[in-house]
Order: structure tokens, then sequence, then C-alpha cells
């Protein structure tokens, strides 16, 4: 759970409830806090389809030399890293 400041900002209340999802409040932390931008930070949904657009692009693009195919499975491996297990091989 995270905070919120009251009006006045003398004290805090309520707070922001993440139950067990400790990404979530870390993220929710990152950003209240002007830690990170919001922008600068992907969306599972948005990183799922980077991972399928990666996927597909190493699937049908027959041009691709073997340095640049590496390239992208790396960026896979990474991206696929933010992902649940489950996400990443659909």
């Amino acid at each position: 759970m995270t905070w919120e400041w009251d009006f006045d900002r003398e004290g805090v209340h309520h707070g922001h409830y993440f139950q067990d999802d400790y990404e979530a409040a870390k993220r929710d932390f990152t950003v209240r806090s002007n830690l990170v931008p919001k922008g600068a930070l992907f969306e599972p949904e948005q990183l799922t389809e980077i991972y399928r657009a990666l996927a597909f692009v190493r699937e049908q693009d027959e041009t691709l030399s073997c340095g640049r195919d590496q390239e992208l499975a790396e960026l896979m491996d990474q991206v696929g890293g933010l992902l649940p297990p489950t996400t990443a091989s659909t």
C-alpha cells in the first residue's frame, strides 16, 4: 500500500491499496513520487504487444541478418522478463 497526502500536506490518509500486487505498488509509487514520468513506463498490455511484434518480425522477415535476429531475440528476452511467465509465451 502507498499513502496519499491530505489536503494541507500535513499528514497522510487512505492510500493506494494493491493487495499482493507488489509490482503495481512500485509503479504507483515511482510515478506519484515523480521518480519516473508516467509516459516513460509501458503498461503490461503494451509490453505484450511489443513482445508479439518482435516475435512476428523474427518469424516473418526472411531478410533479417543473423546479427539483427540476435538483437531482436535479446530485446524479446528483455521485454519478456518484464511480463508474467504465461504472457510472454502466448
